[in-house]
């Protein structure tokens, strides 16, 4: 039996080929990658899973119209996703930008299940969200393989949203939270398990030491000391990571944005003489040997897994999914073209990195103002930003940083300073 698991990944609002900020089409969004789902699963009736990794719901102005301005209609985002005909998705540490009424609210409307393993509610052994899922698959003869399908979460939400979460949720160690889950989907009788991880290979963005927070991505960790995985789809770092494996662990992922679709195809044989769940593997999550009872059917084992990436064709958009979110999309391009100022002079980012411009100093500027500071520091994330001359729109101001953060006043010494500056010039 063979089976052909999808991921996405860091969609981050992006359903329509469209970009809000310059109001010209894009060649990426969840509308141009459903044709390549649909002829997948076209060619594998029955047999295909579709996934995400994290980060659906903040990005776009599609996102912050629907989660600020219309946060009681449901999320275009979301639905989306229900069309499209998700599995199962990760929760993303860009979940809990909007608080966690708005996440609450998504994770109802989502006609499939949102898990991660590493979030407990504050001070408790308990999980805050579905820690896994088992999905069955029929095959002939009456018999079921099982997917266990499992999440991780950043534990740096703790710094991020610390607004929405402190002393409601803790975000623990990915690899300590798994070991558990992983170990009571296999003793329920899962035959493969799959990881959601929205983490993946690359530093920690944050000081564990000081925070006494476990590290941001695990990918290399889940692999090595979490035993019984079997395929791990990756998120966060926004890379693209086609086919690797570590310790036997199928990882792959797909490009952010819906640039690009993630393909893993497995082949599952019956093992005779295996007897499944807890005879199989034990309360660790090790395999361990046994007798096969006599007249119980054997495990499934996996024989062999490959990954590739496939990319959607700009020209393909699928056209009932663009109908379907045709409302919400003109919201959005009409609220992105609303005007709310004027300047005398256009200014743009591209050398923004380099020397002093004009368009982060007015960041600055309006920062160090509204938050009564002596001094204010922001980043140069998007070099294509730009202020025209004349009227100037949400878009164009919302361009300036595609992720809505919080702004925050914080009391520091001359020697912290210097030391930020220090770390600043680490750039060059």
């Amino acid at each position: 039996m063979e089976l052909v698991l999808l991921g996405t990944t860091d969609v981050h609002g992006r359903v329509y080929p469209y970009d809000y900020y310059t109001g010209q089409p894009t060649d990426h969004g969840l509308t141009l990658l459903k044709p390549l789902v649909d002829s997948i699963r076209a060619a594998n009736p029955g047999r295909v899973y579709l996934f995400d990794s994290g980060d659906l719901l903040q990005g776009t102005l599609l996102a912050y119209l629907y989660a600020r301005v219309r946060s009681q209609e449901p999320s275009p985002i979301v639905r989306a996703m229900n069309l499209m005909g998700y599995s199962a998705s990760a929760i993303g540490n860009h979940e809990f930008n909007y608080g966690l009424e708005y996440l609450g609210r998504a994770v109802a409307q989502a006609a499939f299940p949102l898990v991660t393993a590493n979030v407990y509610r504050h001070g408790t052994g308990e999980h805050a969200y579905r820690p896994y899922v088992l999905l069955p698959h029929p095959v002939a003869g009456g018999d079921t393989i099982r997917l266990g399908v499992t999440g991780v979460t950043p534990p740096g939400v703790h710094i991020w949203d610390r607004r929405h979460v402190e002393g409601v949720l803790d975000f623990r160690d990915a690899v300590a939270s798994l070991r558990p889950v992983v170990a009571e989907m296999r003793a329920r009788g899962a035959d493969l398990v799959v990881v959601l991880s929205h983490g993946g290979f690359g530093p920690t963005s944050y000081d564990t030491v000081s925070t006494g927070l476990a590290r941001e991505n695990a990918a290399r960790e889940i692999a090595r000391e979490v035993a019984g995985v079997d395929v791990v789809f990756l998120g966060h770092t926004h890379r693209e990571i086609a086919d690797t494996t570590i310790n036997g662990v199928l990882l792959t992922q797909a490009r952010n944005w819906a640039q690009s679709l993630a393909v893993v195809t497995v082949r599952l044989e019956r093992e005779p003489g295996s007897p499944r769940g807890e005879a199989a593997w034990g309360k660790g999550g090790s395999p361990r040997g046994g007798a096969a009872r006599e007249g119980q059917p054997g495990a499934w084992r996996v024989a062999a897994k490959r990954a590739a990436i496939l990319r959607p064709r700009r020209e393909r958009a699928d056209t009932a999914l663009l109908d379907s979110l045709r409302r919400e999309h003109e919201r959005a391009a009409v609220f992105a073209r609303s005007v709310i100022g004027r300047s005398t002079e256009a200014m743009d980012a591209r050398a923004a990195r380099v020397r002093d411009t004009p368009i982060l100093d007015f960041v600055n500027e309006v920062q160090r103002r509204v938050a009564g500071a002596d001094l204010s520091s922001t980043a140069a994330f998007r070099l294509a930003a730009r202020i025209p001359q004349g009227d100037v729109t949400i878009g164009d101001i919302g361009g300036l940083y595609i992720y809505d953060n919080q702004l925050l006043a914080v009391r520091i010494t001359g020697a912290q300073l210097r030391a930020y500056l220090e770390k600043t010039a680490e750039y060059y």
